[in-house]
This record gives structure tokens, sequence and C-alpha cells, in this order.
């Protein structure tokens, strides 16, 4: 099977953080998975405000193919918040 490269540039209204490697997959719901696991570790790894913050997906021609959204409010925040609030 062909594998495409993707591009997951990480933007908000005020910054952007391009990828200029890319990465080669097989479709644009792989991109989408691999998309949900970059934000997943962003979220984990750092306690920035994500709020407003999405990935966009970039094809190899650099056209769009895909946004992902960060979450409005983190579960694991959700879940760290209300483990101290029912002490």
């Amino acid at each position: 099977t062909k594998m495409n490269r993707f591009f997951f540039h990480i933007e908000s209204r005020d910054d952007r953080i391009f990828d200029t490697d890319g990465r080669e997959l097989d479709d644009l719901a792989t991109a989408h998975r691999h998309a949900m696991r970059l934000i997943q570790k962003m979220v984990l790894l750092d306690d920035l405000a994500w709020r407003g913050w999405s990935i966009n997906v970039t094809d190899a021609s650099n056209q769009s193919v895909l946004s992902v959204l960060f979450p409005q409010v983190s579960y694991f925040q959700c879940r760290k918040e209300s483990r101290y609030n029912n002490r």
C-alpha cells in the first residue's frame, strides 16, 4: 500500500509550531489517531493551558486535510481536581 506523508502543525490563534518532518501513514483515519495521541501526550506532559489550540494536519502538498481541537478542559485535569476536592 502507498503511504502518505502527513504533517502535524500545532496552532493557536497567535502561535504556530510547524512540523517540518511529517510522518508516513496509511490514511486520514490513521493521521487522525496520531493527532489524538499527540494531543493526549502534550496535555499529560505539559500543564500549559491548551484551550484554543488545535493540530492542523496537512498533506504533502501543504493542503489542510484535518483539524483536531485540543479538549476545552482536560479529562486528566478534571480527575486530578476532583480527587483533591473530595478530601
